[in-house]
């Protein structure tokens, strides 16, 4: 229920000439008694109360005396109620507000709609609605009907309304706040003019912008009497000033109720936004400025400075008088430190080279640690092959020759043992197998690692052979113990090829010779057997007197006595250019093919006796048509 404040009029009213028969002793009656006072309770209705609830300002008084002169009577009614707002509220408006465009609500003056410019962010919520009642009261279209006409009273009604939403709003009010048009964003000059005082002029300048400030309260600025370390804490603070002021209520507005799209509107906001980050950074600039002037133009800062620069002056002297004085203790402590760092760094020179000795030695071990390493590991892969070449790699009956795929298969697993196989594992292995009394149980070792080196299933399927023909093989093994083969004419005559195809420089050599002899001989001569042998056909010894087996070793000239051999450095381009062999050539079994490419997978293409090494794998054919059957599967490869 709205709060009903009674209004007293006082009212001349003209009263009758009495009767010519009044008298006042006659006709004048008084009352001997009075009806005893009583308290009685009393419910407002009817419509006078009704109206009255809807309009509590009008009076009915007033307006019987001043006929429609509600607004007079209003501000009567609120007289008195707050001097200082009724010393400061301003009523008149000027003739640009009262025509100016609602519209255009961004350019007008919040306060000034209001009557509050003489107060403005001074005023108070209780302050900005009062001041917009008693516009209302005055402007109101039903007020001013006689006195305007057309939409000039309605306009100016409505920026009344727009000022209140945007001053009883804290955001908005803050918006515009920051934007008032009042506030003077000048700086002084950067020099005061002649006789100008330096607090007159500056003083007024931080009040002003004191106010944007979200740190409060703010320090003054002072004057030549503040202290020193308040006037140092008030540049501090000003250095440090973190401003609330934004410029929102610069903003362009674009709806789309304007005709625009989305898409219109969602640029202007980026032009908005885009322009108020520009208007926060020049103000921060600004307000950086004006402390940096007014630092240095402030005389309590020169005080400063100078005070700074006598204090850091007599450190100075008093730096060089203990410099002076001390001069003697300096120069004697500084010998005995350079005396020290030089222990120092001789002693540290003396461990560095002691470390530098100690690791070059721990290299050097290292590096023979190394080298024993691989003459062991050298060592045991050679006496490893040595066993699985006099044993025929742990194999029996047919399997056991060179030729068939066992045995190669059995060769290609070795090779891949031997890269995974531990270097010290292996040369227990090896004494293992060297230990081992019979051909079966040195099969199961070597099978045993072989299998859980590369768990392959060949050589669980040699481990399983050679357990198998373990009596056979046993039986073998001890025939052979017990005589070895005799050397025929046909032998040495295999073993002089052999020498020629390998001649001295080729890496395994009497390896590869006791392979060839024995693959071409069906034979199981020793790599000892074959070295000796030969060295007994060097010397002349033997049974064999004929011309085409002697040789001589290089020494000097080079003496030729045996008959032309072919090449057995053909390059690709020479297999190319080879002569396929005529056609009454026997035709290659399916054995030799594979024994062709096993041959070419072993011996790599970097070597330079490949094809020499190639032929010999297929002794029975010449090596005309061993390149012929090569270029002929290289075509068949191609065609497909």
């Amino acid at each position: 229920m709205s709060h009903y404040v009674p209004l007293v009029a006082s009212v001349k009213v003209k009263l009758p000439a009495l009767p010519e028969s009044w008298a006042a002793d006659k006709t004048h009656q008084v009352s001997s008694t009075l009806e005893t006072p009583a308290t009685r309770s009393f419910e407002p209705v009817g419509a006078g109360y009704i109206s009255r609830l809807v309009h509590p300002t009008r009076c009915p008084i007033a307006e019987a005396v001043n006929g429609s002169g509600a607004a007079v009577a209003a501000k009567d009614e609120m007289a008195g109620l707050n001097p200082r707002f009724d010393e400061l509220y301003d009523e008149s408006v000027p003739e640009a507000l009262l025509a100016a465009d609602p519209a255009e609500y961004r350019t007008l003056d919040m306060y000034q709609i209001l009557g509050l410019g003489n107060l403005r962010r001074a005023a108070t919520e209780a302050d900005i609605r009062t001041a917009h009642r008693r516009r209302v009261l005055v402007h109101h279209p039903d007020k001013q009907a006689q006195a305007l006409t057309g939409d000039t009273r309605d306009n100016f009604f409505k920026c009344i309304q727009r000022a209140l939403d945007v001053l009883v709003d804290p955001t908005l009010r803050m918006h515009f706040d920051s934007c008032d048009p009042t506030f003077n964003e000048r700086l002084p000059a950067a020099t005061l003019p002649a006789k100008a005082d330096f607090f007159e002029v500056y003083g007024p300048v931080f009040a002003a912008n004191a106010h944007f400030s979200v740190r409060q309260p703010v320090p003054a600025l002072g004057n030549m009497d503040t202290p020193l370390d308040e006037v140092q804490a008030f540049y501090e603070f000003w250095y440090a000033f973190e401003s609330w002021r934004v410029f929102n209520w610069r903003d362009k507005e674009g709806t789309m109720s304007d005709g625009g799209s989305r898409d219109d509107k969602r640029w202007t906001d980026q032009q908005n936004r885009r322009a108020r980050e520009e208007a926060k950074t020049k103000d921060n600039a600004r307000l950086r400025t004006l402390v940096d002037q007014a630092a240095a133009l402030d005389p309590r800062m020169k005080l400063l400075r100078e005070a700074e620069k006598k204090r850091r002056e007599e450190q100075k002297r008093s730096r060089q008088q203990s410099r002076a004085g001390a001069a003697g203790a300096l120069a004697a402590q500084k010998a005995a430190a350079e005396k020290a760092a030089a222990e120092k760094a001789a002693a540290e020179a003396a461990e560095a080279a002691a470390q530098k000795a100690a690791a070059a030695a721990a290299a050097e071990a290292e590096r023979k640690g190394r080298e024993d390493r691989k003459k062991i590991a050298k060592k045991e892969r050679k006496t490893l092959r040595g066993l699985m070449r006099d044993h025929a790699c742990f194999l029996s009956g047919e399997e056991a020759s060179p030729l068939s795929k066992a045995h190669q298969q059995a060769t290609i697993n070795l090779e891949l043992f031997l890269e995974k196989y531990d270097v010290m594992d292996l040369e227990k292995l090896n004494r293992a197998i060297e230990a081992a009394s019979d051909f079966a149980a040195k099969g199961a070792l070597y099978f045993a690692a072989l299998d859980a080196t590369l768990g392959t299933a060949e050589a669980s399927r040699n481990a399983a052979t050679a357990a198998a023909a373990a009596a056979a093989a046993a039986s073998t093994a001890t025939a052979a113990a017990a005589a070895a083969p005799e050397w025929t004419d046909a032998h040495r005559k295999v073993l002089v090829h052999a020498i020629k195809t390998f001649p001295g420089g080729t890496t395994e050599r009497w390896t590869k010779i006791t392979e060839h002899v024995n693959t071409q001989c069906s034979t199981t001569f020793t790599e000892k057997q074959v070295v000796a042998e030969s060295k007994a056909m060097e010397s002349g010894v033997g049974s064999v007197t004929m011309t085409d087996l002697q040789f001589e070793r290089r020494q000097g000239e080079v003496k030729i006595a045996d008959a032309p051999t072919q090449r057995s450095d053909l390059t690709d381009a020479d297999m190319r250019n080879t002569t396929a062999p005529a056609s009454t050539e026997t035709p290659w079994s399916a054995a030799e093919l594979d024994t062709l490419v096993h041959a070419l997978r072993t011996v790599p293409a970097t070597d330079a006796d490949r094809w020499g090494k190639i032929a010999a794998f297929l002794p029975d054919r010449p090596r005309q048509s061993i390149t012929a059957k090569i270029k002929e599967l290289h075509a068949m490869k191609q065609q497909k």
